[in-house]
């Protein structure tokens, strides 16, 4: 969920439901970060104590054959896009799609398309989606629509009028299978003066070719869900994530009520992957949607898979899709989840099994915000950071040798009995035999610095050789927000690399604790690279409302 800001009269304290109208003054809109409510629930917490660090922080390195980056999209792109035609927006919320040397990085108002070199390629208009001539697109533009506001038209307000829709979450997957490219977003659909219409929608993006920068399908999906099966009421689809198998597409998320905001479920819109690739653009219905009400703690943000270049799609039982998610009490947990998406080969009558809760590790609903080094910035005072919470993290989980990799931000102590925030991180081993879904642990740890510095927002990707990566970002008291990745050989990890240091505090118009994330990205290339994407904060052209950009890395074990 995203925070959108168009101006800087009001910068701070401001925290206006999506249904309030926008005051003319501030032109400001907030979304909250949306969990299901929670009393106390899970085992009380009595030590957050991580002694040893197991991988301790390395100092900066300089970019070699097998590891290199460079800056993605930033605040001020995805401002200006469109003509400025955009609502400043914090945070980034990371999407990122990788396949034969191109990478697409989708953030929350802006996508681009970058060869390996960094260099953004040209888009192609006169097939696309969009009227744009070049990247960096609107998300609006990229999906066809009418601009999210238009400083032009005041008839809806003395600043502007806002679109239907203006799309966030973004997320992306390249498919190996059928190269291909999928591209989705959520909104929730707006009236000129910028109040909510009660309804929402959810939008698929699939290249018609193997080039990202040409054609796509753009399919609109209604997820205000009208018929109201479970007594609810309108609904929309936020933190969406996307997977795919050989026959289906799914995009899974968490769905709260409008105008409310409360939880409802954790919901799989699943569609024939077949029909998606085959076009035309249009108005579509899922093959179905599978829904969870929050009963166990484990039916919040159930994270699809993603299989790396080489990795078989199962055939087994029809067709599975596995998914992952973590105990959401919200305090202290000791068990993941595992799910599986069985029948795939005919869409519309697949079944979801699960939940088979495996024992781990436990790891820590963050309790306080974090600190960052202070430096240069014009939106003062410093900001702390906000550390998110213990959901997955990242796009996907990673299915490979038959082991599914996953993790997510925990809350340890460090030697000086700080409270910080780690990387947690799990390999399983899901099994179905006679039809009953079991997983056991294969392995994890904890990727943990010292000395009140924080690993943030963690992701992770493996290829089929089991190297592998989790990226974050390093932030503390000598540490502006940096983006940072440690390398796996096999499942033991390396040092903390920081691919590139911050050059300033973030620096936000909403106040502390800022945004920051919400997630990571990390995904796997046709030649087994693993391409990462994170939030940082570089001295550079900036937005009003805030200073971030992503950093986009490469990281090649295999030679």
């Amino acid at each position: 969920m995203k925070i959108l800001s168009t101006s800087l009269l009001f910068l701070a304290a401001l925290a206006l439901p999506v249904t309030t109208p926008v005051a003319q003054s501030q032109d400001l809109r907030t979304h909250p970060l949306l969990r299901p409510p929670i009393a106390n629930a899970g085992q009380k917490v009595v030590s957050r104590v991580q002694p040893t660090p197991q991988a301790p922080a390395a100092a900066p390195v300089t970019a070699t054959g097998l590891f290199r980056g460079f800056t993605g999209l930033t605040q001020r792109d995805q401002r200006y896009a469109n003509n400025g035609n955009q609502f400043g927006t914090v945070p980034p919320d990371q999407g990122l799609a990788v396949g034969n040397g191109l990478i697409v990085e989708a953030i929350n108002s802006a996508l681009s398309v970058y060869d390996t070199n960094g260099v953004q390629q040209p888009h192609l208009p006169s097939s696309g989606p969009s009227y744009a001539t070049q990247y960096p697109l609107a998300l609006t533009q990229f999906f066809g629509l009418p601009s999210a506001f238009n400083r032009a038209n005041t008839t809806g307000t003395p600043n502007g009028t806002c679109g239907p829709d203006d799309p966030f979450d973004p997320v992306a997957i390249f498919d190996p299978e059928t190269q291909r490219w999928f591209v989705a977003a959520v909104a929730i659909d707006a009236k000129p003066n910028c109040t909510s219409k009660k309804s929402s929608k959810l939008y698929i993006a699939v290249s018609q070719t193997a080039d990202p920068t040409g054609a796509y399908y753009i399919y609109t999906v209604n997820t205000t869900d009208g018929a109201d099966p479970d007594g609810n009421g309108p609904r929309f689809l936020d933190y969406p994530k996307i997977g795919l198998d050989h026959n289906v597409v799914v995009v899974t998320g968490n769905e709260f009520t409008l105008p409310a905001e409360n939880y409802s479920d954790a919901a799989i819109y699943v569609f024939s992957k077949s029909t998606l690739e085959a076009g035309p653009t249009g108005t579509i219905t899922a093959a179905e949607v599978i829904r969870k009400p929050f009963v166990t703690g484990f039916e919040f943000t159930l994270l699809p898979q993603m299989a790396p270049p080489g990795t078989a799609y199962l055939t087994s039982n029809g067709g599975t899709l596995y998914l992952a998610s973590s105990n959401a009490g919200f305090n202290t947990s000791c068990s993941l989840a595992v799910w599986a998406l069985v029948g795939t080969s005919t869409p519309g009558t697949a079944t979801l099994k699960g939940p088979a809760v495996v024992n781990t590790q436990c790891y820590n609903e963050p309790s306080q915000a974090v600190i960052q080094q202070d430096g240069f910035r014009i939106l003062s005072p410093l900001e702390t950071i906000d550390p998110g919470d213990d959901r997955m993290g990242g796009q996907n989980i990673v299915f490979t040798n038959s082991q599914l990799m996953c993790t997510l931000a925990t809350e340890v102590t460090d030697s000086g009995g700080n409270q910080i925030m780690a990387a947690a991180w799990f390999v399983l081993h899901p099994t179905i035999s006679g039809g009953t879904l079991a997983a056991t642990l294969t392995t994890q740890g904890i990727i943990a610095l010292d000395n009140q510095t924080s690993f943030l927002r963690p992701a992770i990707a493996f290829n089929t050789q089991l190297f592998g990566d989790v990226v974050g970002a390093q932030v503390g008291p000598n540490d502006f927000p940096s983006a940072a990745f440690v390398p796996f050989n096999g499942f033991t990890p390396g040092s903390v690399v920081i691919a590139r240091a911050g050059d300033e505090p973030l620096d936000e118009f909403e106040g502390s604790p800022a945004r920051y994330g919400d997630y990571s990205a990390a995904m796997v290339d046709s030649d087994n690279s693993i391409w990462m994407g994170t939030e940082n904060v570089r001295d550079i052209s900036r937005g009003s409302a805030s200073n971030w950009n992503t950093y986009l890395l490469r990281n090649q074990q295999n030679h």
